[in-house]
């Protein structure tokens, strides 16, 4: 008689396993070989806008320190970026308001080349 109930509740627990949603991460990763035209920009940030991934890494953006403000995407509200002094190279990593990330640790290359953030993401580490 216990094995059966031992049996039952397997089952119930492995049916609730295979109904259960399993969260996703969407990271897209695009070289957009300069943001500096405002139209450029405009289609960048329709594209994400429209797509909604939870991590956006942008590679070769040709901004400046001074010019970080114009990687804003409404719903993309963590933004890390890295650069150097002229407008050349650099590297940003836009996360959605939806996903829970916490940065941890944030390391920049001087000329930037690269970013790479290190964090939680429902509670899981991950390096981006």
């Amino acid at each position: 008689m216990k094995n059966k109930t031992k049996q039952k509740q397997g089952i119930l627990a492995t049916n609730s396993m295979m109904n259960r949603i399993v969260p996703h991460i969407l990271i897209l990763t695009w070289n957009v070989n300069g943001l500096n035209a405002p139209l450029k920009r405009y289609r960048v940030a329709e594209w994400i806008r429209i797509h909604q991934p939870s991590t956006c890494c942008l590679q070769e953006t040709h901004l400046t320190h001074k010019d970080s403000h114009k990687l804003k995407v409404k719903g993309q509200t963590k933004i890390f970026h890295a650069n150097g002094h002229q407008k050349q190279a650099g590297a940003a990593t836009l996360t959605s308001d939806k996903t829970d990330f916490k940065a941890t640790t944030v390391k920049k290359g001087k000329k930037g080349h690269y970013i790479m953030i290190k964090g939680l993401v429902q509670q899981e580490n991950i390096t981006i």
